[in-house]
């Protein structure tokens, strides 16, 4: 009788798979280059709506993490909709730069989406999302209007010192990089110091911005919201979610249905 070597599961290493979650709205896949080469791929949920929307995920997330899909189908109710995965985020190229390089992510993505010819194009970003896009939006001019979710004011002085000691440690190879490749499927680049932080050029923006921030936020203090609201220029609004703690619990329904009233109310009027 042939001796038969015992054979064993390997341990799944691909922890991200956990977090996945697949749209159940009809929606196409896209990619697109950035002007520094990366390709990124993403989905375009078309309803015929005037208004289109680029989602931008926060860092660690994507556009398959945990509420994200849900979020990105609510907002579709109204709007034609389209969420990505920024550079070493999901299936995309590259590696993440924390802001840095991700505004030429949001540039590919809103070439793209200017391609359809929506009478409005709105950008909302979540926490590094929320950031690269007061950057992106300073820089170029665009889009007709902005919100962000738990955006932060600058990295390099984050009011919760847990938070930028977690910053540092998940860019510091091989033990945080290795970590965030495994639970979160994310690439990491470099982080280096950055001028115009979200604080520095929040005020060089003209279109309306809305800024929507948890009160129990334990990643990016209130007090940023509330300073980046101060320094931006009219029109402009806050608005503080009671018991909401950091981007993931207010990418829902809720938040959906705010950004729709303001939407009406600044940039679709």
């Amino acid at each position: 009788m042939a001796f038969r070597r015992p054979q064993f599961a390997l341990p799944n290493f691909q922890l991200h798979l956990r977090y996945h979650r697949p749209y159940q709205a009809a929606h196409e896949t896209f990619a697109v280059q950035t002007s520094d080469g990366v390709t990124l791929r993403g989905v375009h949920l078309q309803r015929g709506s005037d208004t289109g929307v680029v989602y931008c995920h926060g860092f660690l997330s994507g556009k398959n993490f945990r509420n994200v899909p849900g979020f990105v189908e609510a907002l579709a109710d109204r709007f034609d909709v389209a969420a990505f995965d920024f550079r070493g985020h999901g299936d995309s190229a590259g590696t993440c730069t924390f802001t840095r390089q991700e505004i030429l992510d949001l540039d590919a993505v809103v070439r793209y989406m200017r391609g359809f010819d929506y009478r409005h194009l709105i950008v909302i970003g979540s926490s590094m999302g929320g950031a690269t896009t007061i950057r992106y939006a300073a820089a170029s001019g665009a889009p007709d209007g902005i919100v962000t979710i738990g955006a932060f004011a600058d990295y390099n002085h984050f009011v919760y010192p847990s938070t930028a000691l977690s910053l540092r440690l998940a860019f510091t190879p091989p033990l945080g990089s290795t970590f965030t490749r495994v639970t979160r499927n994310t690439r990491l680049g470099q982080i280096r110091a950055l001028d115009g932080q979200p604080r520095e050029v929040v005020s060089r923006i003209t279109a309306p911005t809305l800024f929507i921030h948890g009160e129990r936020d334990l990643l990016v203090h209130p007090k940023e919201a509330r300073l980046l609201h101060e320094l931006a220029v009219p029109p402009k609004e806050l608005h503080m979610v009671k018991g909401a703690g950091h981007d993931m619990p207010l990418l829902n329904r809720t938040t959906a249905e705010t950004i729709f009233e303001w939407a009406d109310r600044t940039v679709r009027k």
